[in-house]
């Protein structure tokens, strides 16, 4: 798990990178940003102190009782409605009926809610029915427009933007991909290193943004794709070792292992902001603004499909990622 989720070999270290960043993310003021963490736990389940006391100190995390022996329905209920809650209603039935069962023996849930509003608002009156060339076909979708200053960079391969939001340490990082080059390709050659040359080469530019309104949700159950990537042990019965959570002192031969990881993800982008369901800003003014040659205007417009992050420039963390290939589907 260390390995496929790139975690220091270091519990200590880990533990308290995390606190700190949650810590950090959560008290920013100028924006909506809550993350919250909980954990479900089978009542005759005995937990171990010291995995009980991690988890609140470090991640704040909530511990319930529960009663998945006899009452696994009503406990996915509760489950669900308290991710709802914890992400303004956007998240909702984020486990599905039945998944949980007699054999359930605790529920890890973590829920991340953002609401912040551009730092330079898109103008309503500005925006257009126009043309987005989706996959295979041309879809009409609401185009907003804005010219303005923001950070820019470009190459034969890609164009990127960064919109700031209003008096926090977020933006939201657009990677458009050049003609002739697609979506797939940038992907897959996208890497964090990549990532972070990307915005260490951001320049202030004068841009002419086209950017569609958009709303999307998405849900995933993952775990063919952490085996994938070589998290094997922890979904398997036999060798799974999650012993250090603790243990069924009436079935010493208990076995836990994680039957499944699911993920679900909403996120509204309009001309006020971004509502999402899943850096710091300088700016420079002159005295003699005259005595300034006004830069050539770039145009940066997102009409076909693009990936967008939302990222806090401060800790360089990705709060949420995604791809839009098509805003009417």
């Amino acid at each position: 798990m260390q390995a496929v989720l790139g975690l220091p070999n270091n519990s200590t270290a880990t533990n308290s990178g995390f606190e700190s960043v949650i810590g950090s993310l959560n008290a920013q003021k100028g924006i909506t940003l809550s993350i919250a963490d909980s954990i479900w736990i089978e009542k005759i389940f005995t937990i171990n102190p010291g995995f009980s006391s991690i988890l609140s100190k470090y991640y704040g995390a909530s511990t319930y009782p529960a009663d998945f022996l006899n009452g696994a329905s009503g406990e996915t209920t509760e489950i669900n409605n308290w991710v709802s809650n914890k992400t303004d209603q956007k998240i909702t039935d984020m486990i599905p009926t039945g998944t949980l069962n007699k054999n359930t023996t605790l529920v890890l849930a973590d829920a991340v809610y953002f609401k912040g509003t551009w730092q330079i608002q898109f103008n309503k009156a500005n925006t257009t029915n126009e043309t987005f060339h989706a996959p295979s076909q041309q879809v009409q979708v609401p185009m907003m427009h804005l010219t303005t200053g923001a950070l820019y960079y470009g190459n034969s391969n890609l164009q990127v933007l960064e919109l700031n939001y209003s008096h926090s340490n977020l933006s939201m990082l657009i990677l458009l991909p050049a003609q002739g080059y697609s979506l797939s390709q940038m992907q897959s050659n996208l890497s964090a290193s990549e990532l972070s040359d990307i915005t260490s080469g951001l320049r202030s530019n004068l841009v002419a943004i086209s950017l569609p309104r958009y709303n999307m949700t998405e849900a995933e159950e993952l775990n063919d794709i952490l085996e994938s990537l070589g998290m094997t042990s922890a979904f398997n019965s036999t060798s799974a070792n999650f012993s250090g959570m603790g243990n069924y002192s009436a079935y010493p031969n208990a076995v836990l292992y994680i039957t499944h990881v699911l993920h679900k993800a909403f996120i509204q982008v309009n001309e006020q902001g971004t509502q999402a369901a899943a850096a710091t800003a300088v700016v420079v003014g002159c005295s003699d603004c005259a005595a300034v040659e006004v830069p050539p205007t770039i145009t940066f417009n997102a009409d076909h499909p693009f990936m967008f992050f939302i990222i806090d420039k401060q800790s360089g963390a990705i709060l949420f990622m995604g791809r839009l290939s098509n805003p009417n589907n």
